[in-house]
């Protein structure tokens, strides 16, 4: 995963996962994680977009302006985190440095 470019390279199947993941952990599901990830599915792969005059469905990542967008790259990335540091069995980081 591309960290860098995290909003264009997100692949689709795994922030569907990671959003399954985080509704899953709820208190109160007022609506249902199905209901949900059926409406996040149709925001991510019915992405639409006009280049040079051409329109084109964006078929990776999510768009940079959807309202949803920050949300999916936020628990995409943490989710991923999750999974990396269950199996991670050296010292875990107190802090991460957020600058190279």
């Amino acid at each position: 995963m591309d960290v860098t470019s995290l909003y264009t390279s997100t692949p689709h199947h795994a922030a569907l996962a990671a959003i399954h993941h985080y509704l899953d952990q709820r208190q109160d599901p007022n609506i249902l994680t199905t209901t949900f990830l059926c409406l996040t599915e149709l925001v991510l792969t019915q992405n639409c977009f006009q280049f040079n005059g051409r329109f084109f469905r964006q078929i990776k990542g999510v768009a940079v302006d959807a309202k949803l967008g920050h949300s999916v790259a936020c628990l995409t990335m943490g989710h991923f985190e999750e999974q990396m540091f269950s199996r991670y069995t050296a010292i875990k980081p107190i802090l991460y440095n957020l600058r190279p």
